[in-house]
């Protein structure tokens, strides 16, 4: 019997957390304050990764597609396990709101040449913290409706890579761990078409040479309500890193961009 890849066990793993989260949703017969609103929204991030990880002197270079990584063999491979996806949010009296992003995979590569070869593995926690401020909904037609935000807060990472560089002669390893905070700017804007039909996009940038030297961000999700409290949701994330690590030949740097779809479900109370 095959085993279930990690990566394809962590999506089935989120499909189970939502439909769980939906049955104490429904069980649960109570009321929030109205000045007091939650969003809680686990998803699947379906991501391709195209990056740099390593020392000035040894890097390793991880390119590979979702599909590639689902029959990789995970952690030890060209792959990665994503143990945690989730989105949750809250704002108060439809003005003041924090919302955060979570994230955590485990990748790895393999690269040679004629005189050496590197294999290495790494592990990524990315966690955003942003508190918003809702300038306003403004009806549009009928039934539509549009609501822009602005964002303000951090991106916290926290970067592990594990070498074996294998020479002629000598096989030496090197494993280095950093973390850092990069602050964060950008919008939101939601589009409601009707009651069941949305699109929502964010995006923003950072960094600024204080954590990394730059960083960026850009989602655009279509949602369908099936619910009064639930709404699902489709669409394409990315997030984008630039630490060259001030130069220094054994800081770790870490450049590159994760990307791929989403699917998930929101639940608002």
């Amino acid at each position: 019997m095959k085993k279930i890849a990690p990566a394809a066990l962590s999506i089935i793993l989120s499909l189970v957390v939502m439909m769980n989260i939906a049955s104490m949703a429904i069980a649960a017969d109570y009321k929030l304050s109205e000045d007091l609103k939650f969003t809680v929204a686990p998803y699947a991030w379906l991501t391709s990764v195209t990056a740099t990880i390593g020392t000035k002197g040894n890097s390793s270079v991880i390119n590979a597609s979702f599909i590639d990584m689902i029959g990789s063999g995970g952690t030890f491979g060209t792959g990665m396990n994503v143990a945690l996806m989730g989105h949750v949010e809250a704002i108060y009296r439809d003005r003041l709101g924090l919302l955060s992003d979570i994230n955590f995979a485990s990748l790895g590569t393999n690269v040679s040449a004629k005189s050496a070869s590197l294999s290495g593995k790494s592990t990524l926690f990315l966690a955003d913290i942003v508190p918003f401020y809702r300038f306003g909904t403004w009806g549009i037609g009928k039934a539509g409706s549009i609501t822009f935000d602005g964002l303000a807060g951090i991106r916290v990472w926290n970067v592990k890579a594990d070498f074996d560089v294998d020479f002629r002669r000598f096989s030496p390893s090197i494993s280095k761990e950093t973390s850092w905070v990069d602050p964060i700017v950008g919008a939101r804007v939601a589009w409601k078409f009707n009651d069941d039909w949305s699109i929502n996009l964010r995006g923003g940038i950072g960094g600024f040479g204080i954590g990394s030297d730059f960083t960026w961000d850009a989602t655009g999700l279509v949602g369908y309500t099936f619910w009064e409290h639930g709404t699902l949701y489709a669409g394409y994330r990315a997030v984008g890193i630039n630490r060259d690590g001030g130069g220094r030949k054994d800081e770790l740097k870490f450049s590159g961009a994760l990307h791929g779809p989403i699917i998930g479900v929101a639940f608002n109370f």
